[in-house]
Protein backbone atom coordinates (compact mmCIF):
# COMPACT_ATOMS: atom_id res chain seq x y z
CA UNK A 1 0.00 0.00 0.00
CA UNK A 2 1.09 3.70 -0.96
CA UNK A 3 1.16 6.51 1.88
CA UNK A 4 0.73 9.82 0.27
CA UNK A 5 1.89 12.57 2.40
CA UNK A 6 0.54 15.98 0.79
CA UNK A 7 1.48 19.37 2.31
CA UNK A 8 -0.10 22.29 1.06
CA UNK A 9 1.28 25.44 0.33
CA UNK A 10 4.87 23.95 0.27
CA UNK A 11 6.35 24.42 -2.74
CA UNK A 12 9.03 21.46 -3.79
CA UNK A 13 8.03 19.51 -0.19
CA UNK A 14 5.38 17.11 -2.04
CA UNK A 15 7.05 13.44 -2.15
CA UNK A 16 5.29 9.81 -1.34
CA UNK A 17 6.35 7.97 1.60
CA UNK A 18 6.87 3.81 0.86
CA UNK A 19 7.10 1.11 3.14
CA UNK A 20 9.55 -0.08 0.32
CA UNK A 21 11.94 2.75 0.70
CA UNK A 22 15.52 2.39 -0.71
CA UNK A 23 18.57 4.33 0.76
CA UNK A 24 21.79 5.38 -0.46
CA UNK A 25 24.47 6.46 1.65
CA UNK A 26 27.25 8.64 1.46
CA UNK A 27 30.69 8.03 3.36
CA UNK A 28 31.00 8.42 6.79
CA UNK A 29 32.36 11.34 8.31
CA UNK A 30 34.17 11.08 11.22
CA UNK A 31 33.26 14.05 13.78
CA UNK A 32 33.88 13.60 18.20
CA UNK A 33 30.84 14.63 20.66
CA UNK A 34 29.10 16.90 20.90
CA UNK A 35 27.95 17.14 17.28
CA UNK A 36 25.90 20.02 15.76
CA UNK A 37 24.88 20.47 12.33
CA UNK A 38 23.09 23.40 9.74
CA UNK A 39 22.11 23.11 6.59
CA UNK A 40 22.71 25.74 3.79
CA UNK A 41 20.40 26.83 0.97
CA UNK A 42 22.27 24.59 -1.69
CA UNK A 43 21.53 21.98 0.34
CA UNK A 44 25.27 21.60 1.68
CA UNK A 45 25.08 20.02 5.24
CA UNK A 46 27.88 21.57 7.84
CA UNK A 47 28.40 19.69 11.03
CA UNK A 48 31.03 20.80 13.73
CA UNK A 49 31.69 20.53 17.30
CA UNK A 50 33.56 22.51 19.76
CA UNK A 51 36.67 22.25 17.91
CA UNK A 52 36.20 21.65 13.87
CA UNK A 53 33.59 22.32 11.18
CA UNK A 54 33.06 19.81 8.21
CA UNK A 55 31.68 20.56 5.14
CA UNK A 56 29.87 17.95 3.19
CA UNK A 57 28.27 18.88 -0.50
CA UNK A 58 25.39 18.08 -2.02
CA UNK A 59 26.59 15.27 -3.67
CA UNK A 60 27.25 13.85 -0.26
CA UNK A 61 30.84 13.81 -0.04
CA UNK A 62 33.77 15.50 2.19
CA UNK A 63 34.60 18.69 0.83
CA UNK A 64 36.96 20.52 3.59
CA UNK A 65 37.72 21.02 7.22
CA UNK A 66 38.22 24.29 9.14
CA UNK A 67 39.18 24.13 12.44
CA UNK A 68 41.40 27.80 15.03
CA UNK A 69 42.18 26.71 18.22
CA UNK A 70 43.61 29.81 19.09
CA UNK A 71 39.92 31.16 19.49
CA UNK A 72 38.76 28.39 21.94
CA UNK A 73 36.08 26.95 21.43
CA UNK A 74 33.19 27.30 18.74
CA UNK A 75 29.81 28.32 20.07
CA UNK A 76 27.78 28.25 17.17
CA UNK A 77 27.57 28.60 13.26
CA UNK A 78 25.28 30.67 10.95
CA UNK A 79 25.33 28.86 7.21
CA UNK A 80 22.55 31.28 6.07
CA UNK A 81 24.42 32.92 3.88
CA UNK A 82 27.05 29.96 2.09
CA UNK A 83 29.62 32.13 0.60
CA UNK A 84 29.94 34.03 3.85
CA UNK A 85 29.83 31.75 6.74
CA UNK A 86 29.48 32.73 10.86
CA UNK A 87 31.76 31.21 13.37
CA UNK A 88 30.71 32.70 16.56
CA UNK A 89 33.68 31.87 19.53
CA UNK A 90 31.87 32.92 22.56
CA UNK A 91 34.44 32.66 25.35
CA UNK A 92 36.66 34.94 23.12
CA UNK A 93 33.78 37.55 21.97
CA UNK A 94 35.33 36.73 18.26
CA UNK A 95 33.23 36.14 15.06
CA UNK A 96 35.17 34.94 12.09
CA UNK A 97 33.44 34.06 8.42
CA UNK A 98 34.74 31.25 5.80
CA UNK A 99 33.97 31.36 2.01
CA UNK A 100 32.87 28.51 0.70
CA UNK A 101 35.74 26.95 0.48
CA UNK A 102 35.61 27.25 4.42
CA UNK A 103 38.88 29.07 3.75
CA UNK A 104 39.11 32.58 6.52
CA UNK A 105 37.53 35.84 4.70
CA UNK A 106 37.74 38.98 6.00
CA UNK A 107 38.87 40.03 8.75
CA UNK A 108 38.11 38.86 12.59
CA UNK A 109 35.23 40.66 14.70
CA UNK A 110 36.53 41.54 17.96
CA UNK A 111 33.11 41.94 19.92
CA UNK A 112 34.75 42.71 23.75
CA UNK A 113 37.01 45.50 21.50
CA UNK A 114 33.73 46.76 20.15
CA UNK A 115 32.13 46.70 24.04
CA UNK A 116 29.97 43.97 23.72
CA UNK A 117 31.67 41.33 26.12
CA UNK A 118 28.41 39.81 26.64
CA UNK A 119 27.51 38.61 23.84
CA UNK A 120 25.72 35.09 23.75
CA UNK A 121 24.58 34.62 20.39
CA UNK A 122 25.37 35.66 16.49
CA UNK A 123 24.28 35.78 12.96
CA UNK A 124 24.34 36.95 9.49
CA UNK A 125 22.36 39.84 8.68
CA UNK A 126 21.35 41.25 5.18
CA UNK A 127 23.68 43.73 3.30
CA UNK A 128 26.82 41.90 5.18
CA UNK A 129 25.31 42.86 8.63
CA UNK A 130 25.01 40.83 11.59
CA UNK A 131 23.27 40.52 14.66
CA UNK A 132 23.90 39.71 18.08
CA UNK A 133 22.17 39.17 22.09
CA UNK A 134 23.65 41.09 24.30
CA UNK A 135 23.21 39.42 27.65
CA UNK A 136 24.24 42.44 29.71
CA UNK A 137 21.67 44.59 28.57
CA UNK A 138 19.19 41.52 27.53
CA UNK A 139 18.99 43.47 24.08
CA UNK A 140 19.14 42.30 20.26
CA UNK A 141 21.45 44.64 18.08
CA UNK A 142 21.66 44.63 14.56
CA UNK A 143 25.11 46.35 12.50
CA UNK A 144 25.80 46.99 9.49
CA UNK A 145 29.05 46.29 7.53
CA UNK A 146 31.16 48.39 9.41
CA UNK A 147 29.73 47.44 12.36
CA UNK A 148 28.05 50.70 13.30
CA UNK A 149 24.63 49.55 15.32
CA UNK A 150 21.31 50.31 12.93
CA UNK A 151 18.82 48.00 14.96
CA UNK A 152 18.33 47.73 18.77
CA UNK A 153 15.65 46.14 20.18
CA UNK A 154 15.80 46.87 23.95
CA UNK A 155 14.59 45.03 27.28
CA UNK A 156 13.80 41.50 26.12
CA UNK A 157 12.43 40.79 29.73
CA UNK A 158 9.34 42.76 28.78
CA UNK A 159 8.41 41.16 25.68
CA UNK A 160 8.52 38.05 27.38
CA UNK A 161 5.94 39.55 30.18
CA UNK A 162 8.74 40.55 32.90
CA UNK A 163 10.46 37.26 33.35
CA UNK A 164 13.30 37.13 36.00
CA UNK A 165 16.14 38.05 33.60
CA UNK A 166 18.08 34.63 35.24
CA UNK A 167 15.39 32.89 34.39
CA UNK A 168 15.77 32.83 30.64
CA UNK A 169 18.40 31.54 28.12
CA UNK A 170 18.36 32.48 24.32
CA UNK A 171 20.21 29.65 22.36
CA UNK A 172 19.35 30.64 18.99
CA UNK A 173 19.67 33.36 16.88
CA UNK A 174 18.91 33.59 12.43
CA UNK A 175 17.45 35.64 9.68
CA UNK A 176 15.79 34.29 6.78
CA UNK A 177 13.46 36.07 4.65
CA UNK A 178 13.31 39.51 6.27
CA UNK A 179 12.58 37.64 9.59
CA UNK A 180 14.88 37.45 12.85
CA UNK A 181 14.33 34.21 14.78
CA UNK A 182 15.54 34.61 18.31
CA UNK A 183 14.63 31.06 20.60
CA UNK A 184 14.85 30.64 23.94
CA UNK A 185 15.91 27.11 26.04
CA UNK A 186 11.56 27.31 27.29
CA UNK A 187 10.24 26.66 23.84
CA UNK A 188 9.94 30.65 23.32
CA UNK A 189 10.36 31.76 19.93
CA UNK A 190 10.78 35.83 19.18
CA UNK A 191 10.12 36.89 15.88
CA UNK A 192 10.88 40.66 14.45
CA UNK A 193 11.27 41.81 11.31
CA UNK A 194 14.50 43.62 10.03
CA UNK A 195 13.87 47.13 11.80
CA UNK A 196 13.31 45.01 15.29
CA UNK A 197 9.28 45.04 15.27
CA UNK A 198 8.32 42.39 17.30
CA UNK A 199 5.81 40.26 15.05
CA UNK A 200 4.95 37.10 16.86
CA UNK A 201 6.01 34.78 19.98
CA UNK A 202 5.48 31.12 18.44
CA UNK A 203 6.60 27.90 20.53
CA UNK A 204 9.21 25.46 19.77
CA UNK A 205 8.43 21.62 20.82
CA UNK A 206 11.79 20.95 20.74
CA UNK A 207 13.92 24.21 22.35
CA UNK A 208 16.75 25.39 20.71
CA UNK A 209 16.77 23.47 17.72
CA UNK A 210 13.98 24.79 15.49
CA UNK A 211 14.98 25.97 12.20
CA UNK A 212 13.67 28.84 10.25
CA UNK A 213 11.50 28.47 6.94
CA UNK A 214 9.98 30.65 4.62
CA UNK A 215 6.87 29.70 6.09
CA UNK A 216 7.58 29.42 9.77
CA UNK A 217 9.62 26.90 11.51
CA UNK A 218 10.82 23.60 10.96
CA UNK A 219 11.78 21.10 13.46
CA UNK A 220 11.97 17.52 13.65
CA UNK A 221 10.42 14.86 16.69
CA UNK A 222 10.41 11.77 17.09
CA UNK A 223 11.84 10.90 13.48
CA UNK A 224 9.38 13.09 11.97
CA UNK A 225 9.59 16.18 10.84
CA UNK A 226 7.00 19.49 11.37
CA UNK A 227 6.37 22.60 9.76
CA UNK A 228 4.90 25.58 12.11
CA UNK A 229 3.57 28.67 10.21
CA UNK A 230 4.22 32.02 11.51
CA UNK A 231 0.86 31.89 12.67
CA UNK A 232 0.35 31.36 16.79
CA UNK A 233 -3.11 29.71 15.85
CA UNK A 234 -2.02 27.42 13.09
CA UNK A 235 -1.27 23.92 14.03
CA UNK A 236 1.99 22.07 12.91
CA UNK A 237 1.89 20.02 9.68
CA UNK A 238 3.69 16.84 9.58
CA UNK A 239 5.64 16.55 6.72
CA UNK A 240 6.90 12.71 6.36
CA UNK A 241 9.11 10.44 8.56
CA UNK A 242 12.11 7.73 7.18
CA UNK A 243 11.24 3.92 6.61
CA UNK A 244 13.05 0.73 6.99
CA UNK A 245 16.20 3.11 7.68
CA UNK A 246 19.17 1.14 8.55
CA UNK A 247 21.02 3.83 11.21
CA UNK A 248 20.22 6.46 13.67
CA UNK A 249 18.20 9.12 12.44
CA UNK A 250 19.12 12.71 13.64
CA UNK A 251 17.18 15.18 10.92
CA UNK A 252 15.92 15.58 7.25
CA UNK A 253 17.93 17.76 5.10
CA UNK A 254 15.56 18.16 2.10
CA UNK A 255 12.71 15.99 1.19
CA UNK A 256 14.68 12.92 0.46
CA UNK A 257 17.82 13.32 2.03
CA UNK A 258 18.78 12.98 5.61
CA UNK A 259 21.82 13.40 8.17
CA UNK A 260 22.61 10.29 10.38
CA UNK A 261 24.97 8.65 12.92
CA UNK A 262 25.73 5.07 11.67
CA UNK A 263 27.86 4.44 14.98
CA UNK A 264 29.66 6.61 17.58
CA UNK A 265 31.03 9.84 16.01
CA UNK A 266 30.71 8.62 12.58
CA UNK A 267 28.07 10.22 10.52
CA UNK A 268 26.76 10.03 7.36
CA UNK A 269 24.05 11.47 4.52
CA UNK A 270 21.68 9.30 3.21
CA UNK A 271 18.93 10.04 0.65
CA UNK A 272 16.24 7.61 -1.30
CA UNK A 273 17.06 5.99 -4.53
Amino acid sequence: MRIIIPVVGLCGLFWSVSPAQSWRCGPEITLAPPVRWEVDKLGQVVIYNNKEIIKITSADTLFNRFSQMSLGPIHTIDVTNPMKILVFYKDAGRIVFLDNTLSPNGQIVDLIALGYDQAELACTSFDNGLWIYDRLNFRLLRFNSNMQVTVEVPNLNQVLGGRAKDSLSFCRLSESNNRVYLQSSSGDVLVFDVYGTLLTNLQCPVPCQCRSHELGLQYVLEGQRYLQPLKPASPAKRIAEPKNFPYHFLDWLDSNKILCRSEESKYRVCRLD
